[in-house]
C-alpha cells in the first residue's frame, strides 16, 4: 500500500504524466483524429500528487487561514478543464508539479549543506527573521492573486485571463530564495574557516551594529609571560615566585601556568599548597607550610584587609601603563611582592577592529584587568571605548542590556559562556574549547581574527543577494501578472515565464551569497606589540 501511496503521489507520477503527455504529441501528429485518453490519464496523474499536497497542507494548518499557494495553479488548470483545453490544464498541472519538485531539489540542497553542521543538531535548522516574515506574507500575496485573477474576469469575461493571472504569480520561492542564500553563504563560509551555527545566526551577524569583546584569550592569544618579579620586605625574587607557582598550582588557569612556566625556568620547585580557595577573576587562597598566602589583584587584596597603596601602587602602576597584569603575593600581614605579566594580543586583530569600525559598528572592550593594562591593550588594538574592573556577571549584564537595547545586533568575541548566552551573536575561536565553541553562533576554525570579519563581509553580502534576488523576482511577478490581466499571454507562456524566472532569482541568489569576500589587511609596517 505504501509502494502505491508513494508512486501515485510521488516523483514517478509526476514522470508517467510527463511520458503520456509526450505520447499524446506522437499520438496527435501519427494519427487523423486527437487521442484522447493519454492526455485525461496525464491530468490525473499530474493533478493528484498536487491534490494531494494541498489537501495535507489544508489539514496540518487546520484551515484556510494558511492559503497554500498551489491551490491557485490547480484553479488555474480547472478554469482550463471547463474550457475543454485538455492541453493546457495538463501542462498547467505539470508546471506545477515540476516547480513542485524544484522547491523538494532546494530543500535537499538545504540539507545537503546542513550535513556540515551535524554538531549542532536542530538549532542549524533554525530559520532567519527574514524567512519568517516572508512565510508569514505569502498567504496575503496569494489571496492579493486570486483577487486579482478575478478582477481579471471580470475585466473582459475570459477566463484564460484569469487563469493566466493565477499561474502568473509563485509566493512560495520567497522563502526559497533567502534560504538558499544562506545556506551558500554558510557553505562558502565553513571551506574559508568560518562555522556558523544557523541562518538566523548569519543573518544577526550581518545586520550587527556592536562589536564587543573581553581581553583573556580573546583580544590577547590566551598566552601571558612573566615579565617582572618584584620582592618586598625581605624576601628574595626566587622565594616570591615559588610561593606565587604553588598558590596558583592549585588553580589551574591561564597566568597559573605562567608562573609555573617562570618558576621552571628559575629552577625552583613548586611547595605542597593546602586548602585552596579560587575566586575566579580575582585571586586565591592557599596554605603553604602554615602559612596563609593570598594571591591576586589589588582588589582581590582590598577585601582582605591589604593596603596596596603608597610606593606599592606606585610600581604597579608604572607596570599596568605598559599594559602588563599586576599580581599580588601578600602573607598574613602584608604584601611581600608583585608580579607582572605581558599578554600579548592576537595577530590581525587591530584588522578585525578596522574593519567593523569601518561598517558602522560600535566598539567596546570589557575586561577584569585594571584601568592602565586595558587602556594600553585595547589602543594596541585600536580599541578606544574600554570597561575594566569588571567581574564575569557584571560583563554578562554589560552585554544583555547591549543586546536589549539594540536587539539581535550584537556581535561579542568572548571567552565566557554565560556572556555568550545572553549575547546577540557570540563569536569564539576554536582553541578556546568545545564547550565554548557550542555555545557561539560563529567559531573561527583557524583562530584568526580576520577570519571573523571575513564572516560579517559574507554574512552582509548574503544579506544583500537575498535581498536583490527577492526583489528581482518580486519585480518579475509583478510584470507577469500585469500582461497577465491584460490578457497579452496566455496560461502556459505565464505558467512558464514564472518558472524560469523563478528559477533565476533562485541562482542568482545562490551565485551572489556564495562568491567570495576578501578581507583588507593593513599595508602598513608599524611594529607594535602583538603584531
Amino acid at each position: 500500500m505504501q509502494k502505491i501511496k508513494r508512486f501515485f503521489l510521488g516523483p514517478p507520477a509526476f514522470i508517467a504524466a510527463l511520458m503520456l503527455l509526450c505520447l499524446h504529441f506522437i499520438l496527435e501528429n501519427r494519427l487523423s483524429a486527437p487521442w484522447q485518453d493519454p492526455l485525461w490519464e496525464c491530468l490525473a496523474l499530474a493533478a493528484l500528487p498536487l491534490c494531494h499536497h494541498c489537501y495535507e497542507t489544508f489539514k496540518r494548518r487546520q484551515g484556510l487561514r494558511r492559503f497554500d499557494p498551489r491551490l491557485l495553479a490547480l484553479a488555474a488548470a480547472a478554469i482550463m478543464l471547463c474550457r475543454q483545453d485538455l492541453m493546457t490544464s495538463a501542462v498547467l498541472c505539470l508546471i506545477c508539479g515540476f516547480n513542485e519538485h524544484l522547491n523538494n531539489v532546494l530543500r535537499r540542497f538545504l540539507t545537503r549543506d546542513l550535513l556540515k553542521f551535524q554538531q549542532d543538531g536542530p538549532k542549524s535548522y533554525q530559520y532567519s527573521d527574514r524567512e519568517l516574515k516572508l512565510q508569514n506574507l505569502n498567504p496575503q500575496l496569494t489571496a492579493a492573486t486570486a483577487v486579482a485573477a478575478f478582477c481579471a474576469f471580470a475585466w473582459d469575461a475570459v477566463p484564460e485571463s484569469a487563469a493566466a493571472v493565477l499561474v502568473s504569480v509563485n509566493t512560495g520561492l520567497f522563502g526559497m530564495i533567502t534560504a538558499c542564500a544562506f545556506m551558500s553563504a554558510m557553505s562558502a563560509l565553513v571551506d574559508r574557516g568560518v562555522w556558523v551555527r544557523s541562518r538566523a545566526a548569519l543573518e544577526h551577524l550581518g545586520e550587527s551594529t556592536v562589536f564587543i569583546t573581553d581581553k583573556n584569550g580573546t583580544l590577547t592569544d590566551g598566552k601571558c609571560e612573566v615579565t617582572d618579579v618584584i620582592a618586598l620586605k625581605g624576601v628574595t625574587e626566587d622565594e616570591v615566585a615559588q610561593l606565587a607557582a604553588s598558590a596558583e598550582l592549585a588553580c589551574k588557569n591561564r597566568i597559573g601556568a605562567a608562573l609555573i612556566r617562570e618558576a621552571v625556568r628559575r629552577g625552583l620547585k613548586p611547595l605542597r599548597a593546602d586548602n585552596p580557595r579560587f575566586f575566579r577573576h580575582r585571586g586565591c587562597y592557599v596554605m603553604i607550610e602554615g602559612t596563609d598566602y593570598q594571591c591576586g589583584n589589588d582588589a582581590f587584596l582590598r577585601q582582605s584587609g591589604k593596603n596596596t597603596l603608597g610606593r606599592i601602587s606606585d610600581i604597579a602602576q608604572s607596570l599596568r601603563a605598559k599594559g602588563k597584569t599586576v599580581i599580588f603575593l601578600a602573607d598574613g600581614a602584608r604584601v611581600i611582592g608583585i608580579i607582572a605579566l605581558k599578554s600579548t594580543v592576537r595577530p590581525r586583530m587591530r584588522d578585525l577592529v578596522e574593519i567593523m569600525r569601518d561598517s558602522g559598528h560600535e566598539i567596546a572592550l570589557l575586561s577584569a584587568d585594571a584601568h592602565l593594562t586595558v587602556k594600553s591593550l585595547g589602543a594596541q588594538a585600536g580599541i578606544m571605548q574600554t570597561s575594566c574592573d569588571m567581574s564575569a556577571e557584571q560583563k554578562s549584564v554589560a552585554v544583555a542590556a547591549y543586546a536589549h537595547d539594540r536587539g539581535k545586533g550584537v556581535m561579542v568575541l568572548t571567552h565566557d559562556i554565560e556572556t555568550a548566552d545572553v549575547s546577540g551573536v557570540a563569536c569564539a575561536f576554536k582553541n578556546m574549547g568545545p564547550q565554548l565553541c557550542s555555545h557561539a553562533a560563529v567559531v573561527s576554525l583557524r583562530d584568526d581574527p580576520a577570519q571573523l570579519a571575513l564572516g560579517y563581509l559574507q554574512a552582509r553580502r548574503a544579506l544583500r543577494a537575498a535581498r536583490l534576488s527577492c526583489i528581482a523576482w518580486a519585480a518579475a511577478q509583478i510584470f507577469l501578472a500585469a500582461v497577465s490581466f491584460f490578457g497579452l499571454v496566455s496560461p502556459l507562456g505565464a505558467s512558464l515565464s514564472c518558472l524560469l524566472c523563478g528559477t533565476a532569482a533562485v541562482i542568482c541568489g545562490i551565485s551572489a551569497s556564495g562568491a567570495g569576500v576578501s578581507v583588507p589587511l593593513r599595508q602598513d609596517t608599524r611594529t607594535e606589540p602583538g603584531f
